[in-house]
């Protein structure tokens, strides 16, 4: 009995096998930006994303309301106001309401000028330890915010909807369309893309 024996025929089908094995599968691990494509930002702070056919969103920054030390009365009127808000505007819209941490860089800077300016010794240091509470505030304090998302197929519709929404909200809501940066800053935050 022979045996026959071809090396490079070998050689061959393990170079076969091992490029099969060595194909590396690419796993698409699902973000949160993949559920909410933000595709850009109009120049009137329209946020655009692209579900399919484009949508257009305002993000509204609303003043939170303190729930804890109202009383009954106040709270029933609160309860009503937003009850009737409901009924008078009837399209979508989201709440967000996030921790955010305290936003005050203008305020340091402004310190910052004051401080190298200042030439007497009790200002001097009257001005720095302002400048530290302020920076420890920036990097410790936690504001709670709250927003408001409306949306509308085109921009026209949304503009609609948006004076809706002020009329029926304007004595619940005190509100301010987010411009680009705030509405970057507050995307970040929802997408838990990092650093922010």
């Amino acid at each position: 009995m022979e045996l026959t024996f071809n090396v490079s025929e070998q050689k061959k089908q393990l170079a076969e096998i091992q490029g099969k094995q060595s194909v590396k599968k690419e796993v698409h691990v699902p973000k949160t930006t993949d559920a909410y494509p933000v595709v850009g930002m109009t120049d009137d702070h329209m946020v655009v994303t692209n579900l399919g056919a484009p949508e257009y969103s305002h993000y509204i920054r609303v003043v939170p309301r303190d729930l804890t030390y109202l009383t009954a009365e106040e709270y029933y009127k609160l309860k009503k106001s937003y009850w009737d808000f409901h009924k008078q505007y009837s399209e979508s819209l989201k709440e967000i309401f996030l921790p955010l941490n305290e936003e005050n860089k203008k305020q340091q800077e402004y310190v910052q000028y004051k401080l190298n300016r200042a030439t007497d010794a009790y200002a001097v240091r009257e001005l720095e330890n302002e400048l530290m509470k302020l920076k420890d505030i920036e990097q410790f304090y936690v504001t709670f915010s709250s927003f408001v998302v409306i949306y509308g197929s085109t921009p026209e519709e949304l503009t609609d909807r948006f004076k809706q929404f002020l009329r029926a909200g304007k004595t619940l809501f005190d509100t301010k369309v987010m411009n680009r940066q705030e509405v970057e800053l507050l995307l970040a935050k929802i997408n838990n893309v990092g650093g922010v």
